[in-house]
């Protein structure tokens, strides 16, 4: 696999960015046989060196290395199940689709549920599962299809990598009723503002965008 290259491309199948050189291809190879689209795509990332933080990866051991504070933890990579359930068990990373699988953790109807500030639940990295269950109702809500819950997912992960989901969340204390600069297209796939309060900018850009291309044609 010298030489090879892998090109990224948005929840539309439109090219993102710029052809990225395969580091290290046993990633790549576990990719092809995964059929979650959530660790396909985050698969082929890793092949290109592209890991989440904390994370190393040392091609002459096989060695994947997380570190935390003063503790290490090793695995070689190999099999995909076991790279999947290392990843889960130091950072929480789970998919949407392994999200649906878990069984719901039973209720105590007398329990009083403390209330939570998004703050609380970001220091406690609980909120990657109130997330989940926001997607879930806007999918329900909108009757979302396969390609705009995607884009959704692909918003939200965007804010995730780039540190904006700790301010622009709306949480009344037990779910989120919103997302600040998040907003739908005019194909209704969802994406994401600059920054606070610029929905209306980022959409503006976008219909310029298409009008553009639009004449050109």
């Amino acid at each position: 696999m010298a030489g090879l290259t892998v090109l990224f491309t948005d929840h539309e199948g439109r090219p993102k960015g710029k052809k990225r050189m395969v580091v290290h291809p046993i990633f790549l190879e576990l990719a092809e046989e995964c059929t979650d689209p959530f660790w396909k795509y985050k698969l082929i990332e890793f092949s290109t060196d592209r890991f989440p933080k904390g994370y190393r990866y040392y091609s002459s051991s096989g060695t994947l290395l997380f570190k935390r504070r003063s503790k290490e933890y090793k695995h070689t990579v190999g099999d995909l199940s076991a790279l999947k359930d290392f990843m889960r068990a130091t950072t929480g990373m789970i998919s949407p689709e392994e999200q649906e699988e878990l069984p719901e953790p039973p209720v105590d109807p007398n329990a009083a549920t403390p209330s939570l500030t998004w703050s609380q639940i970001m220091k406690r990295r609980e909120y990657k599962h109130y997330l989940l269950k926001y997607c879930e109702e806007i999918r329900e809500r909108l009757g979302l299809d396969a390609k705009r819950f995607n884009s959704l997912l692909f918003a939200v992960d965007d804010l995730i990598l780039t540190g904006r989901i700790s301010k622009c969340v709306l949480f009344d204390g037990e779910r989120i009723v919103g997302i600040d600069g998040l907003y739908q297209d005019r194909d209704g796939c969802f994406r994401v503002g600059t920054g606070t309060g610029n929905r209306n900018e980022e959409a503006k850009r976008d219909r310029a965008k298409r009008n553009e291309n639009g004449n050109r044609e």
